[in-house]
This record gives structure tokens, C-alpha cells and sequence, in this order.
């Protein structure tokens, strides 16, 4: 894993990430959706755990 950068940020974890892994979130209205209650009072969760990552073309992060 890199350095650590920024806020701690709490999600409801969906996929049984690990320590290190690079995510996906989505937060709000999308957050309850994923979670199958409208009314659950979730601000994010993690829906995906990346293998890879591309920009514009470019590899930026890839499992090892």
C-alpha cells in the first residue's frame, strides 16, 4: 500500500475487502440503493475491489 493521504473514510463493506486493496464507493442515495434499503441510514459503501485501474490510456494501479 501507498502513504496514507487525507481523512479516515468509513464505508459499509459490501465484498470483503482487505487491508490495502483499492476500492470502489459509491456514497448517498446510490449507497442505500446498493445496500437494498432506502431508509438504512448508509453514507457509503464499497461496491468493487479494483484489479486494475486506466487513465486516459495509462496504467495507474494494478493488483500484484
Amino acid at each position: 500500500a501507498g502513504q496514507v493521504q487525507g481523512l479516515p473514510f468509513v464505508a459499509f463493506d459490501m465484498v470483503g475487502a482487505g487491508e490495502g486493496e483499492l476500492v470502489l464507493i459509491v456514497e448517498g442515495s446510490s449507497a442505500r440503493v446498493a445496500v437494498g434499503d432506502a431508509n438504512r441510514p448508509v453514507d457509503a459503501v464499497i461496491i468493487a475491489i479494483l484489479d486494475s485501474l486506466r487513465h486516459d490510456g495509462q496504467m495507474m494501479y494494478r493488483k500484484s
